[in-house]
């Protein structure tokens, strides 16, 4: 998947969709369930804090937590994820990261109604309510794409 970017098209500099950025900060939250002794939680929180400043970048770690466990509980299987501390793997998005990308990309493009399909693939058909929006939380957080 390639990154989302803004349709509207000007002179003007865009915000670009954030995605290697929110999708690392995930892997990372995700690894420390995993595997607690690579400090995921601390890593992630350092990683948000330099792309959005401190107290920014705080916010979005917290959306971001927040998120993965509204995914985590809606789901009845594990949810996959690549490795953070593999440079192959962070440019190839598995189908379950490409949704959670699209639901954030959905509210972060001002197109909400296109987050629900990918939520509910996300969460296995279960309730997703909570996903959408925590997701548009999350979306609020970030730059967003030069204005008409």
């Amino acid at each position: 998947m390639s990154h989302i970017q803004s349709t509207h098209h000007s002179d003007q500099t865009q915000a670009e969709f954030p995605q290697a950025e929110l999708l690392r900060l995930f892997r990372l939250q995700m690894q420390s369930l995993d595997n607690p002794p690579k400090n995921g939680w601390l890593r992630g929180l350092a990683f948000a804090q330099k792309i959005w400043g401190r107290g920014k970048g705080a916010e979005v770690f917290a959306d971001m937590a927040v998120l993965m466990d509204r995914v985590l509980t809606a789901r009845k299987s594990p949810m996959r994820y690549g490795n953070p501390d593999c440079d192959c793997c962070a440019h190839k998005i598995n189908p379950l990261e490409n949704y959670l990308l699209r639901v954030v990309a959905a509210h972060w493009e001002g197109k909400p109604a296109n987050a629900e399909p990918f939520a509910i693939f996300l969460s296995e058909a279960n309730p997703h309510e909570q996903i959408v929006k925590t997701a548009a939380r999350l979306a609020a957080l970030l730059p967003k794409p030069a204005a008409l």
